[in-house]
């Protein structure tokens, strides 16, 4: 089944919703698209990729959410880019062990799916969530991305990523 069809759990207007889904399907020629999995060390993380071209991108979705929401990204950069949606652990179909969970395993995990997906120097786009991770991410390993689109993110929320006046963000942009 397409997973234009399946959608999260929040309020979104139906018109939205078909929109959305008639996009995808036009750009992606997607029926029935299948998410697939990496496996890092016993835990499955799921992910869902079209398109091709470069630079690639990456999406990362915010909390209580997953790749789902940013389908209508996925079906644009789709057309231009490779562009592959993540689900973070503990979200949507990946794999929800009994840990802790922190922004730096997050960051941790996408970057271990770029470098198995042969991702070289995506563009990282994430919502919320998603985009505090992103900056952990180009932060802690700012030879993987080539730059950070944060959404509806408060960059302070992760000290680590920010720093205390934003040199270690400014250095990873580099």
């Amino acid at each position: 089944m397409c997973w234009t069809r399946i959608w999260p759990r929040f309020p979104r207007s139906r018109r939205h919703r078909d929109r959305a889904t008639r996009l995808l399907k036009q750009r992606s020629g997607c029926d029935d698209a299948a998410i697939t999995w990496l496996d890092r060390d016993g835990v499955r993380l799921g992910y869902e990729e079209l398109g091709t071209g470069d630079p690639p991108m990456v999406l990362v979705h915010g909390i209580v959410c997953d790749r789902r929401y940013l389908a209508p990204q996925l079906a644009h950069f789709a057309t231009r880019h490779r562009t592959v949606a993540v689900d973070l652990r503990g979200h949507g179909e990946s794999d929800a062990p009994e840990q802790d969970y922190t922004i730096e395993g997050f960051a941790s995990d996408v970057a271990w799916m770029s470098q198995q997906l042969g991702l070289e120097r995506p563009v990282v786009v994430g919502h919320s969530l998603g985009g505090i991770v992103a900056l952990a991410l180009a932060t802690a390993r700012p030879e993987l991305v080539s730059g950070v689109v944060a959404l509806d993110s408060v960059a302070g929320a992760a000290r680590g990523p920010c720093g205390a006046d934003g040199r270690a963000l400014c250095a990873a942009a580099d």
